[in-house]
């Protein structure tokens, strides 16, 4: 069976989405933007698909400075072209592009890392499992479906 990472953005790959973003207006500063280095380092050795309810246009320029900072990119990228709520707009990636192209749950593991709990809950709803980045931090053996064990993970970076 196949495993894919689906990776939120704010506030979960991106260190410091809270001075990045203007949350009532969807204005990000994506050139002061830095990326969780120990999350680029784990992720390397998985599918990644990056989910997000980022705004279509910030795409290029998103990417762009994830792999200027990072020498790493997500196998392919899904933004917010509707401006829909995070959930929503994340099922309709799923529905529209995910599950058409890399399988649906019972050929394919999905296993998330998301920060918005409504989006969890979204997740949840389609038997995926999700985490935030502080538990894969902890346990990040739980990517491979193994027990939490809260010891900090340890990377050489």
């Amino acid at each position: 069976m196949n495993k894919i990472i689906l990776l939120d953005l704010n506030s979960t790959y991106a260190e410091n989405a809270n001075q990045v973003h203007i949350m009532r207006k969807g204005i990000y500063n994506v050139k002061s933007e830095f990326y969780r280095k120990w999350l680029t380092s784990l992720l390397r050795k998985y599918k990644v698909l990056m989910l997000t309810s980022r705004p279509e246009y910030y795409k290029t320029e998103t990417l762009k400075r994830i792999s200027e900072l990072e020498m790493w990119q997500p196998e392919k990228a899904f933004f917010n072209k509707w401006r829909l709520p995070a959930p929503t707009a994340k099922e309709k990636m799923l529905h529209d592009f995910v599950f058409p192209e890399y399988g649906y749950v019972e050929d394919t593991k999905y296993i998330a890392i998301e920060s918005n709990f409504k989006s969890r809950d979204m997740f949840a709803k389609h038997e995926i499992s999700s985490y935030t980045q502080q538990e894969i931090y902890q346990s990040p053996q739980l990517l491979d479906e193994k027990q939490e064990t809260n010891t900090n993970l340890e990377l050489n970076l």
